[in-house]
C-alpha cells in the first residue's frame, strides 16, 4: 500500500479530531489518555505528522526537542495508528523515518523514543524482526539503523517515569543520571 504522509497544519484539525475519536473508541488503545490530550500539546512539537490512506487519517505522531539537551529530540511522540493498519509498520516506515530526517536536517545529535511504565514492553519491539523491523530489515532511514542504545534505568521526563531508547546521529553523550 502507498500511504500519504503530511506535515500537520491547521487545515487538518478535523482529520486529527477524527483520529483522536477513533483512538478513544479503540478498546486496545492503552495510551488513550495521551491521545485525548494531543490537541492541548500540539504546540510543543517541532513537527507533527498525519498519515492518510486516501482521504482517511490513519496514523499520527510528533517530534520535539528535549528540555534537558537541545541536541536531543524525542520522535514518534503521541503516536497512534488505527487497529486495521497496525500490521503495516506505518509508524516505523512513515512517522519515525520522517522524524529522523527532520532531526538530521535540524542538526540534532541524537533521537529517541520513550515509554511510560504501562507500555515499557514496547521496548522489546525494537529487537523483534517481525514487529520492530529487526536488524536484517532496517535501512538507513529507519530508527536504530546505526546503533541502539537503551538507558539502563527509568528517567523522569516531564514529571513522568519513562524508559528511553535512542540512536546517536553524531558524536553525543549525555549523563542520564541527571534524570534519574
Amino acid at each position: 500500500m502507498n500511504y500519504i504522509l503530511k506535515v500537520y497544519d491547521d487545515s487538518m484539525y478535523s482529520d486529527l479530531c477524527d483520529l483522536i475519536l477513533e483512538s478513544v473508541i479503540d478498546e486496545k488503545n492503552k495510551t488513550v489518555d495521551n491521545t485525548k490530550r494531543l490537541i492541548k500539546t500540539l504546540g510543543r512539537f517541532k513537527i507533527f505528522n498525519l498519515v492518510y490512506d486516501g482521504n482517511t487519517p490513519i496514523a499520527c505522531g510528533g517530534a520535539y526537542i528535549s528540555d534537558f539537551d537541545p541536541n536531543f529530540a524525542f520522535i514518534g511522540v503521541r503516536s497512534y495508528v488505527l487497529p486495521d493498519y497496525r500490521h503495516e509498520r506505518i509508524i516505523r516506515n512513515y512517522i519515525l523515518t520522517a522524524h529522523k530526517q527532520w532531526a538530521i536536517d535540524n542538526g540534532m545529535k541524537a533521537i529517541g523514543v520513550s515509554f511510560n511504565d504501562y507500555n515499557k514492553n514496547l521496548l522489546k519491539l525494537w529487537n523483534s524482526p517481525r514487529l520492530g523491523g529487526g536488524k536484517d530489515e532496517r535501512y538507513p532511514e529507519h530508527l536504530f539503523y546505526s546503533n541502539f542504545n537503551q538507558v539502563p534505568f527509568p528517567v523522569t521526563i516531564k514529571n513522568v517515569k519513562q524508559y528511553v531508547t535512542y540512536e546517536t546521529l553524531e558524536d553525543w553523550t549525555y549523563d542520564w543520571n541527571q534524570l534519574k
